[in-house]
């Protein structure tokens, strides 16, 4: 990894302007043969980033580090930000909180914004495509079939039963056994009293002994006005993830929060590209999230953003999300919690197992063997459906 000399801030590309339909926006577009491995509103940009802002950079090929001038090199880059810069940052998303949507709204615009990208993302002919195609798969090491693929199956990602998802209530019913979930499939069973897992407070609520299995489980939601989130980068896309959990955060009744979340260096392209993508067709929309690259070992930045943090959700190994643990406590025992009410909520995505099927139908359509043409089975899509977890 390198730190670059300062470059200028993005412009608006012709792509970009057609996507927005005439309406203010930007695309994560090269800039001196660099990709932006970042995302910022363009309003944010604008009072954050200068002229005299050092970018780092840093190039893959074929899934590999490798130096910016070797074949195949996709080279990123991400700013590199002072805490009087981190400072602005947090105050900038959080005064866009009054304009951005909320509740349903959201998550009706959302979905709306979405489906356009989504078609945008599966034209072979849209610059959108055309740059993901560019990118991903030799800073990734995925396969172009396998990016193309799930590019044209953003559809396939249904979000019309969130909203009633944050709006279940599980009862102590859940504790005791399998639950039904008011609408939605499957059923809700809760282990409260598992070994080294679950709230201790629930666990000692429950041995308290509340009376009937009708009572709620959990108490009121958590209203968080600063999310703070990881995101691993074996799987594209995960930061986007989770800068959209954090936003969903406001269907349970209250304006959207700040949301600053720490994109991977494995895998920085993607989230960036569909944030660009939905600010052109909806600015208001992300207005209030941010997607940068910082250092775990960074203490100062580290405290910074989580002693003003409610809510840290991260998606990343075991050995990161204990190292963040940390972290969080380091910047509770400080006394330095500025923002939150006492020390934030944890939501961490550690390990998992998973289990995938993938049919021979669909092999025989994306991948054959040239001499034999028998289906053949790209080892980057094997490893991506194992370790993708729902």
């Amino acid at each position: 990894m390198t730190v670059s000399k300062p470059l200028p801030s993005p412009s608006l590309d012709p792509p970009a302007s057609a996507l927005a339909g005439g309406r203010t926006g930007s695309l994560t577009e090269p800039h001196g043969g660099m990709i932006d491995g970042f995302w910022l509103p363009r309003q944010v940009r604008d009072q954050v980033l200068a002229a005299t802002t050092q970018y780092a950079t840093l190039s893959f090929a074929k899934g590999r580090p490798c130096q910016p001038d070797d074949a195949g090199a996709v080279t990123v880059r991400w700013p590199v930000l002072e805490p009087a810069d981190w400072q602005r940052l947090l105050a900038c998303l959080r005064s866009a909180r009054e304009r951005a949507p909320s509740g349903q709204a959201f998550w009706d615009r959302l979905q709306a914004a979405l489906l356009t990208v989504g078609r945008h993302l599966a034209d072979p002919h849209d610059p959108l495509q055309v740059l993901a195609l560019a990118s991903l798969p030799g800073y990734t090491g995925y396969s172009e079939p396998m990016i193309r693929l799930a590019l044209g199956a953003m559809d396939l990602v249904a979000l019309d039963q969130m909203p009633a998802a944050f709006a279940l209530a599980p009862t102590v019913q859940a504790t005791r056994g399998w639950q039904r979930l008011n609408g939605l499939p499957g059923r809700l069973r809760c282990y409260p009293a598992s070994r080294g897992h679950g709230s201790s407070g629930l666990r000692r609520r429950l041995r308290r002994g509340l009376d009937g299995d009708d009572r709620l489980l959990f108490g009121p939601p958590l209203l968080p006005d600063l999310v703070v989130g990881y995101g691993a980068g074996n799987v594209p896309g995960t930061a986007l993830l989770i800068t959209f959990l954090a936003m969903a955060t406001t269907l349970a009744g209250h304006p959207q929060p700040a949301v600053v979340v720490k994109n991977s260096r494995r895998e920085p392209i993607f989230s960036p590209l569909v944030l660009s993508a939905l600010e052109a067709v909806d600015p208001e929309l992300v207005s209030c999230a941010a997607v940068l690259v910082w250092d775990y070992e960074d203490s100062l930045i580290q405290e910074l953003l989580l002693s003003q943090a409610n809510l840290v959700i991260a998606a990343a190994s075991d050995e990161t999300i204990a190292q963040i643990g940390r972290a969080l406590d380091g910047a509770a025992s400080n006394g330095k919690n500025l923002g939150a009410r006492g020390k934030p909520l944890f939501h961490a995505h550690g390990h998992k197992v998973s289990l995938s099927a993938i049919v021979r139908e669909v092999l025989a359509y994306v991948l054959c063997d040239p001499v034999t043409s028998h289906p053949v089975l790209d080892i980057f899509a094997m490893l991506a459906a194992l370790d993708s977890a729902i």
